[in-house]
Parts: C-alpha cells; structure tokens; sequence
C-alpha cells in the first residue's frame, strides 16, 4: 500500500469527491426513495449490520429492493445473500440493483468514514464468519475501509456466489486490492466503475 495514500490521502479524497458529487447524488437518492415507496411501499431503505475496518460493526444501508419480510431464498450459502433472479427482488429493485443504484446512500457513510469510495465490499458478521472459517486471509479484507466500489466489483467474478471457486476468485481480487492500494488503483477502478454501471451489469 503507497503509505502516503493510506496515510490521509485516500481519505481525503473520498471527502472530496463524494462532497463535489452531493448536488447529484442526494438528490437522485430521494427520488430513488419516492421511487420506492410508490413500487413497493415502505420503507424507502433497508439497513443492515455489516464489519467495517478492523472488524468494526456498522450499520449499512441501501434504499430497499427486496419485499419486506420475504424470507431468504433456498439453496444460497448464506440467508444474507442475493444473487441473480432471486425471487424476492421487486420489480423496481431489479432496476435498481442492475445499474447498483441502490448502494447511493452509501455516499453519505463515505463522508462519515465508515466507508470508503473504493474497497472491498463489506459483509454481514455472520458471513463474515463464515467465510473466515473457510477461507484463509479472508480477515486481511478488514484491512482497509470497505468501499462502495471495487477491485471485485468491477470483475466478472461479481454477483457470482454459486460455487467456493466463485467465493475464492472474489476474495483473490479483494486481496491483490489490500496489497496494492494507491491513488493509480483506484482511480483505475473507479473509471471502470462507470462503465460497469453505464452497461448495467450489476446483480439483476
């Protein structure tokens, strides 16, 4: 990790970025909430308890694109888990899960540093658990803060959760992430990151 990057640099720029972003963001997430609401009733957002930096907890949150209180599919390796054509997505949230509009309030955790723009993506504690104990060097992904994008989730390993060589192939990409944070890195990713949301891969 370039140690003027990880020494305040990085997490300057996220204020930065994330401050000069706010007259569009802000915004489009509250029409996004109306969006919502007007699909699929209340609540607007969904919020979940997810291991920050360090293996501190936050709570996460998302403007909501499951039913509420649909019950985890059958079949995934965690309840906490969605995936493609999962059953308990509203119509509304397939839309917005596809262009990964749904993880716009997360911008708000960036300024409070909870979050990072980029990073690897942070998990609920039970499938941090769980992908620990299967995983070696899976806790190394709490050595930085966790991110609203990054080097997974701009791959093709993303949204894949079917198999433990999907699962292994995210944490590969997490890890060389860790090992190499520098401005070039993410500047790199965060320019993919546009393309992926203009081609609207994310999870449908």
């Amino acid at each position: 990790m370039s140690a003027p990057w990880r020494s305040g640099g990085k997490r300057a720029a996220d204020v930065a970025l994330t401050l000069a972003a706010a007259p569009l963001w802000v915004p489009l997430v509250a029409v996004l909430a109306l969006v919502v609401v007007a699909t699929s009733g209340r609540p607007a957002f969904f919020a979940q308890r997810r291991v920050g930096r360090g293996g501190r907890i936050f709570t996460l949150w998302k403007l909501r694109t499951m039913r509420p209180g649909a019950a985890p599919a059958p079949g995934g390796l965690f309840d906490d888990w969605t995936y493609g054509g999962d059953p308990r997505v509203t119509p509304a949230g397939r839309w917005l899960r596809r262009y990964r509009l749904d993880e716009l309030p997360q911008l708000a955790q960036v300024l409070r540093g909870e979050m990072s723009l980029v990073g690897p993506r942070p998990e609920t504690p039970a499938v941090t658990e769980g992908l620990a104990a299967r995983l070696p060097g899976y806790r190394r992904r709490l050595e930085v803060a966790p991110g609203l994008t990054g080097l997974c989730q701009v791959s093709d390993a993303y949204g894949r959760f079917a198999t433990p060589d999907d699962i292994a192939r995210k944490l590969e990409l997490d890890l060389r992430y860790v090992e190499r944070v520098t401005l070039r890195a993410d500047l790199a990713i965060l320019v993919r990151t546009v393309r992926v949301l203009a081609r609207g891969s994310g999870v449908r």
